[in-house]
């Protein structure tokens, strides 16, 4: 008589996330991206497991399930929700697509630039090609659109000098701490993301405007609806 084996899964929101995740077709479309660039190219041969477009849905889900970004931290999580992902994805995880040195690879993919001469990098077409869907699976009002710039104050400060961080001014009036500022472009009054930018804190706000409703117009076809905006300078 053969024994019956139990196990368990702490699975919280997991699935959901996927499922969400996966019918904005975030999946395909970083794979689509990601595989036109270049000499970049789909995984290499010694890459086995889970797609590059995989491999974000479930970054991504643990990213929001968990509120922690560290990349050393999500082969562990992996390792204790294999049946789960699996099951969600619709193909084995192993622990080890997960390492700390594939999602830095994934990160600085998505970071590239898809041909030289070209400003805008991978991650910007990606966002583009994810809003376009949601605006025709959804037939979401297009009429008006909000601007917002938010100022981010943090205590790292790196030694080097390539760095989004920088000294700028804000209201909280932290001169001595660098920032980052963090721009993000919406449909109002569905507050769904159309685009992002982060710069430098020593950036002001009036010249990310016309640069974000640019890339508005470019994702929603049109140049006839209202943005709505608060410009702070600096």
């Amino acid at each position: 008589m053969s024994r019956l084996i139990v196990t368990s899964e702490r699975i919280d929101d997991v699935p959901l996330l996927i499922y969400w995740l996966q019918r904005m077709h975030l999946d395909t479309i970083i794979d689509a991206a990601l595989s036109e660039v270049g000499d970049l190219g789909p995984p290499h041969g010694n890459w086995q497991g889970l797609t590059y477009g995989q491999l974000a849905l479930v970054f991504i889900a643990y990213i929001l399930t968990e509120c922690n970004h560290f990349l050393s931290s999500v082969q562990d999580w992996v390792k204790d929700r294999h049946v789960c992902l699996s099951r969600a994805l619709g193909c084995p995880v192993q622990d080890t697509d997960f390492t700390d040195d594939r999602l830095e690879i994934l990160l600085d993919h998505l970071g590239l630039r898809p041909r030289r001469g070209e400003s805008e990098e991978i991650g910007a077409e990606i966002e583009a090609q994810m809003s376009r869907h949601l605006l025709r699976a959804y037939e979401l009002p297009t009429d008006t659109a909000r601007i917002d710039a938010a100022r981010v104050s943090v205590y790292h400060q790196p030694k080097e000098r390539k760095t989004l961080l920088r000294f700028g001014w804000n209201k909280d009036k932290r001169p001595g701490q660098r920032q980052f500022v963090e721009l993000l472009g919406t449909l109002d009054p569905a507050g769904m993301p159309l685009c992002s930018q982060t710069v430098g804190g020593q950036c002001a706000d009036d010249p990310l405007y016309l640069p974000a409703w640019r890339r508005m117009v470019e994702i929603l076809g049109r140049t006839d609806f209202l943005v709505v905006g608060d410009p702070t300078g600096r």
